[in-house]
């Protein structure tokens, strides 16, 4: 009997992979990766519990009647869910309710709308208690001190994701967010094979009518796979993307950790480790070459997960990994499948394309024949050629703007990296764009964006203390070697 994959059997099915991973897990067979084999025996019960359930669903597709105002206890046992699941729904509203909190027919319909149940809300005697309306969380979630525990588990779990998305959309009204590609960035030791990831990524998602034949180097481009797109960051090194952190810009959704299945866990894997970690970013492992003599994958998973606390699913833990060959291009659409299960399951990336656009600079360089080129990752609205622009202590109006293929474009949504030609002068990576009103706004900005910059500057050199001087002192003198650095773009300066 040949075995099936769990993501080619999501296919099959019409579930997206984190919905069969939910089913296996709802069916006793724990949590499988997408690249995890399913005999067929499996696979058939996995097929009979589908068809069961749309059985049902279709069964049931009786709109739910609705009378008066309900409380979230009621309204969980009317729609067959629970009432955590009623809760949940509400926490993603920005409203932290009890069990005995009532609910408007508005918000009763928005719920079981999320749930993807139908109601029917019938007319009752109005109720005395005050109702609840979705509200902004800063709102509503001090209110209740009475609210009993079923609300807190949910609220753990729903943190990390929430101040992600708060940092990434600046949105105020969850009803404002729609789906955005997750942003992905490739970190590991050197020689792990990082950059041939990123290369054979790349050109696997070219298709042959796109000009050129492949991907301009921005320093982040987009591919596509079955029908959604991922956003790559080409940071040249840690050193850029700790500096980037530091400086507030928290861009990446998900971090892939490339592993050489012949070497294993090495000091920079170690560091990609740790940076991962506090930026607090989802991770997926690839274990990389595994065509070379002296591959092994059961190594690299045991040094991870006792040496580092990386828990592969493999040994219980919730960490993806994948074994591919970024040389030959094997493994490649599972390490895809699985990041996008990660950004389904634990990340959830949302933006409002409506908002104020805003987002941060990947990279910058001064061009003989364009002027300064800077590389763009839109995080939140909508950035249309002609809008004034401030990035950091530098300001301007976007003249030219073009996407990863090298195609000018009018404007570019959430997650999408853009080329921007049009600013005073050149950015630091990390340095985050804004759009606003006009030339005269943005002299001001920059302008004091200058002055922080120049602030700081002068903490840090008077940071030194009378122990550290003496130190030198008594060491003898300090001899100094001036260098002129020389590269591509800021970030590569950076690392």
């Amino acid at each position: 009997m040949v075995p099936i994959k769990v993501f080619d059997l999501a296919k099959e099915l019409k579930l997206t992979n984190a919905e069969m991973v939910a089913k296996l897990d709802q069916l006793g067979l724990g949590k499988l990766g997408p690249s995890a084999d399913l005999d067929e025996a499996t696979a058939d019960k996995v097929r009979a519990a589908v068809a069961s359930s749309a059985t049902a669903a279709a069964q049931s597709d009786a709109p739910i009647a609705i009378s008066g105002s309900v409380t979230v206890k009621e309204l969980g046992e009317k729609l067959g869910v629970g009432s955590g699941e009623v809760q949940k729904v509400l926490m993603g509203f920005g409203v932290l309710a009890g069990l005995n909190q009532r609910l408007t027919g508005e918000v009763v319909t928005k719920i079981a709308k999320k749930l993807g149940k139908n109601v029917v809300l019938e007319e009752a005697a109005p109720a005395a208690p005050a109702p609840v309306a979705p509200a902004p969380v800063a709102a509503p979630v001090a209110k209740p001190a009475a609210a009993p525990a079923p609300g807190a588990p949910a609220a753990k779990p729903a943190a990390p994701r929430v101040a992600r998305t708060a940092i990434a959309t600046g949105s105020k009204s969850s009803s404002d967010l729609v789906t955005r590609p997750p942003v992905v960035t490739i970190m590991g030791h050197v020689d792990h094979g990082k950059t041939t990831l990123l290369d054979t990524i790349r050109k696997s998602s070219v298709t042959a009518g796109e000009a050129g034949g492949i991907t301009q180097h921005i320093g982040a481009y987009q591919v596509e796979r079955d029908g959604k797109r991922l956003t790559f960051l080409d940071t040249p090194g840690h050193a850029a993307f700790s500096s980037m952190r530091k400086r507030g810009a928290s861009i990446t959704d998900i971090v892939v950790l490339v592993v050489a299945a012949d070497d294993s866990v090495m000091p920079q894997t170690e560091e990609a480790i740790r940076i991962t970690k506090e930026a607090g970013v989802p991770m997926v492992v690839a274990v990389n070459k595994m065509d070379v003599d002296g591959a092994d994958a059961t190594r690299v998973l045991t040094d991870l997960a006792s040496h580092h606390d990386v828990i592969p699913e493999a040994f219980g833990g919730n960490v993806q990994t994948v074994e591919i060959s970024a040389k030959k291009g094997e493994g490649i659409d599972a390490l895809l499948d699985a990041i996008l299960l990660v950004s389904e399951i634990e990340v959830d990336p949302k933006a409002d394309p409506n908002a104020k656009p805003e987002g941060t600079i990947v990279e910058a360089k001064l061009d003989k024949g364009r002027g300064v080129v800077a590389t763009v990752l839109v995080q939140q609205g909508t950035l249309r050629k002609g809008d004034v622009i401030v990035a950091g202590s530098v300001y301007g109006k976007v003249r030219v703007m073009t996407d990863d293929k090298g195609t000018p474009v009018l404007k570019a949504g959430p997650s999408s990296p853009v080329e921007i030609i049009g600013l005073n002068g050149c950015p630091e990576a990390g340095d985050r764009l804004v759009v606003v009103k006009d030339e005269k706004e943005a002299r001001q900005t920059a302008n004091l964006w200058e002055i922080d910059k120049r602030e700081n500057r002068l903490n840090v050199r008077g940071t030194s203390t009378l122990e550290q001087l003496y130190k030198q002192l008594i060491s003898g003198p300090i001899k100094e070697l001036n260098l002129v650095i020389k590269a591509d773009v800021q970030g590569s300066v950076q690392a």
